[in-house]
């Protein structure tokens, strides 16, 4: 359910959805070092990811990197493991 008001002009109910995903997509030959950083940020910012977006409160890391369209970058990888969300 898209919360009525989440986009003040665009509709003036709550909207009924399947779902709603955020996904961050960089390119492969992003260095793996900023890829680890970039990730460490977010997984860092869990507490106030809701507040940049509300459909981001369903963001969940222990699952949220297995459920991704296209391969996982190493540099991400190796953050959430270190995070310990990722074996």
């Amino acid at each position: 359910m898209i919360p009525a008001g989440t986009y003040p002009g665009l509709h003036s109910g709550d909207v009924a959805t399947c779902f709603a995903e955020t996904v961050l997509v960089v390119r492969a030959e992003l260095a793996d070092g900023t890829a680890y950083a970039l990730t460490r940020l977010l997984l860092g910012a869990l507490g106030e990811l809701p507040g940049v977006h509300p459909s981001l409160a369903g963001f969940h890391p222990a699952t949220a990197w297995r459920t991704v369209p296209a391969p996982l970058h190493p540099g991400a990888a190796r953050a959430y493991r270190d995070a310990g969300f990722m074996a």
